[in-house]
């Protein structure tokens, strides 16, 4: 299947080739409803990344994702990035905000575990 010719970005963004490209847009489940690929990964990463920020609650978090969601629509409008449906987007929120509750559900763990470790509380 032929890709449309997507103009390039005049600041730096990260070059991929195509082969790796075609991969990252593999569907993993694509019905109307949801739509998963090897991005995925990387939204669920980025949330995770987010959440390293102590100082940022979720809805910042949310925020933030929902913000570079609507820059990646612009750059769809400019011609730059590709085409996405709106339940790609929605899912792209999601996994973001499940990189983050998956991070802090591991922090406490980690605090309570190393709390009754040493025998603090």
């Amino acid at each position: 299947m032929k890709h449309a010719t997507l103009r390039v970005l005049p600041f730096t963004f990260p070059y991929l080739p195509q082969p790796v490209l075609d991969f990252l847009r593999t569907a993993l489940i694509a019905n109307p409803y949801i739509f998963v690929d090897y991005w995925s990964i990387l939204h669920t990463l980025s949330g995770a990344f987010l959440g390293t920020f102590r100082r940022l609650r979720a809805i910042h978090v949310f925020c933030l994702l929902a913000f570079f969601e609507l820059f990646e629509f612009w750059l769809m409008t400019k011609g730059y990035v590709r085409f996405e449906l709106l339940a790609d987007t929605i899912w792209d929120l999601i996994f973001g905000m499940f990189g983050l509750a998956l991070l802090r559900t591991i922090e406490n763990v980690e605090r309570v575990s190393w709390r009754t470790e040493h025998k603090l509380f």
